[in-house]
């Protein structure tokens, strides 16, 4: 009985050994895709990669080489491990453009499908990834568009200067995003669009019967894309591409027809729409804090205030009768070129120290222009015309606690026209999916490039409450070298 045990314990233990050596057999590939970067490419259409070996892999080959040969490898390589990357060259047809010897053994080289799926089963290679462009710590303006390959018509993206200076990721879907705004429409570059609620009154769960939930004007579908428009797919990609994104509006009434809510919100509609999220998170959120953008300003945004008091109990855990993980709210700081704590028609949230807090969840967020710059009416303000109105310059001061680009921003938009209440072939329509794309300049466009850092943190990090969020996304500041109208410091952020 006992060498039956010992059998049978020997029989375990090699089905462990092999069980263990089967989930190895096969290298990782880390693309570049998965990191928001273009492959790399040659003019045959092979890929550019590291190839990355296990550490004794050198040992296995002679150190003794002859001098013509040695020439096609620096002179700091053992002859060993030039032996055996033309080993791998012979043995996978490849040319290697470099290697390393003493960080570790590896090669680069363009290689095709076929070569990786071998290599990748080789019990010599450990990792495999595609190589990647780097950057310094921060890019430092001026900014620009650039544009990137896509899987459809006509087969470019065009990646906004304001998505390049966060350096813009992609999601994981794993954070729900609330738009609080005029309601987002349908585009080829958002069904990641997950739900459309009109939660302008409280009649039932799904919103305001009746109202459409898009809006007549395509403010939010404008917003909706620089945070998430899909990556490597038509138009441009947001800042966060594909993200997992709800559209709340808080339009209270139609146009007729009523193919659309029309721009028709008060203080009570806001916060209304606000109590929606706040139970959405509830039911839907799974335990993880929400993070909600309100490009919207006005009146009775103080913390005491009647919108700013709901502002921060929507921010703000609470543990009682329920459990509510809060949300990160990342709010527009006004057009009025005046201080964001007290401009008359533009506040945003503010305490009445006029200094924020730098954990409630809550940021306040100025527009800059791809020289960095806070947009002023000295250089020129926000121009908008014929999309929507033009406007004086960002809010500033104590009261905004971070600035993201915010003029001239390409984004998604509705039809190919500006927004006129008397003619409804201008009204963006709840039954056309859209295929246009517009530069639209604003707080409004700033608010939403830090929801989708802050967005890409807490996925990323497993970030568990909006306090904490904040932290993060505060951790990621850089300066810009500029001060704002008040004399204080411009702080951007960049993503790692």
């Amino acid at each position: 009985m006992k060498i039956l045990q010992l059998m049978l314990a020997a029989l375990l233990a090699t089905a462990v050994i092999s069980a263990e050596a089967s989930s190895a057999a096969v290298a990782p590939l880390h693309e570049a895709r998965s990191v928001g970067q273009q492959q790399i490419t040659d003019g045959r259409g092979l890929v550019y990669y590291i190839v990355d070996l296990v550490d004794d892999a050198q040992e296995a080959y002679s150190d003794n080489r002859p001098a013509l040969a040695r020439q096609r490898f620096h002179e700091r390589h053992p002859g060993k491990a030039q032996n055996m990357v033309e080993a791998f060259e012979r043995q996978y047809g490849f040319n290697y453009v470099d290697m390393t010897s003493w960080v570790g053994n590896s090669f680069s080289a363009y290689l095709n499908k076929a070569q990786i799926e071998n290599l990748r089963a080789d019990p010599r290679v450990k990792l495999i990834s595609e190589v990647v462009e780097a950057t310094f710590s921060a890019a430092f303006p001026p900014w620009y568009n650039s544009t990137i390959s896509s899987s459809q018509y006509p087969y470019y993206e065009t990646h906004s200067w304001g998505r390049n200076a966060v350096n813009g990721k992609i999601s994981n879907n794993t954070r729900r995003i609330y738009i609080i705004d005029a309601g987002v429409g349908y585009h080829q570059d958002l069904t990641n669009v997950i739900a459309r609620v009109n939660a302008s009154c409280g009649t039932n769960n799904n919103g305001c019967p009746g109202v459409s939930p898009v809006g007549c004007y395509p403010h939010a579908t404008h917003v909706a894309g620089i945070i998430g428009a899909a990556y490597g797919n038509k138009g441009v990609a947001g800042v966060n591409a594909g993200a997992k994104l709800i559209s709340v509006s808080a339009m209270k009434t139609n146009q007729t027809p009523a193919i659309c809510a029309k721009p028709d919100m008060d203080s009570a509609s806001i916060v209304t729409a606000m109590d929606w999220v706040k139970w959405d998170i509830i039911i839907n959120g799974v335990g993880q804090a929400g993070i909600v953008n309100l490009s919207i300003n006005g009146p009775g945004f103080g913390a005491t205030e009647t919108i700013g008091s709901k502002m921060l109990n929507l921010a703000s855990i609470y543990i009682g009768g329920y459990y509510y993980p809060g949300a990160f709210i990342a709010q527009s700081a006004g057009n009025g070129n005046a201080s964001a704590c007290n401009a008359p028609s533009t506040a945003s949230f503010h305490y009445s120290s006029g200094t924020p807090s730098t954990t409630d969840g809550i940021m306040v967020v100025g527009a800059i222009n791809d020289s960095g710059y806070p947009v002023t009416q000295a250089n020129g303000g926000f121009y908008n015309l014929p999309y929507a109105g033009n406007e004086q310059g960002s809010n500033y001061g104590s009261c905004v606690e971070v600035w993201a680009p915010g003029n001239v921003i390409y984004s998604t938009w509705g039809p190919n026209a500006g927004y006129d209440p008397y003619n409804s072939s201008t009204w963006q329509s709840q039954s056309v999916t859209y295929d246009n794309y517009i530069n639209l300049s604003g707080t409004s466009m700033a608010a939403p490039h830090i929801t989708a850092v802050a967005a890409y943190l807490a996925e990323t990090q497993s970030l568990g409450s909006p306090g904490d969020i904040e932290t993060s996304v505060r951790s990621h500041f850089y300066g810009t070298g500029q001060l704002d109208s008040a004399g204080l410091p411009v702080k951007l952020i960049w993503l790692p």
